[in-house]
């Protein structure tokens, strides 16, 4: 559990600084979120798919502004 709070607190802080090349990033993050993807991870996380979902959500609507 801490190292998931570390990797939110970290990644956190990097949007709050704006020092990161966001583009970068964006092009990982949708590509691990490709609809492909998503059904593996569903398939993987059983009962928990749904909180992931909506941390899904958040991150995307975060990375279309």
């Amino acid at each position: 559990m801490l190292e998931e709070c570390s990797i939110y607190i970290f990644i956190s802080l990097i949007l709050i600084e704006g020092k990161l090349n966001t583009e970068t990033l964006r092009k990982e993050i949708i590509k691990l979120l490709s609809e492909e993807n998503m059904k593996v991870y569903k398939e993987q996380l059983g009962d928990e798919y749904s909180k992931f979902a909506e941390d899904v959500k958040i991150v995307k609507k975060n990375l279309s502004r």
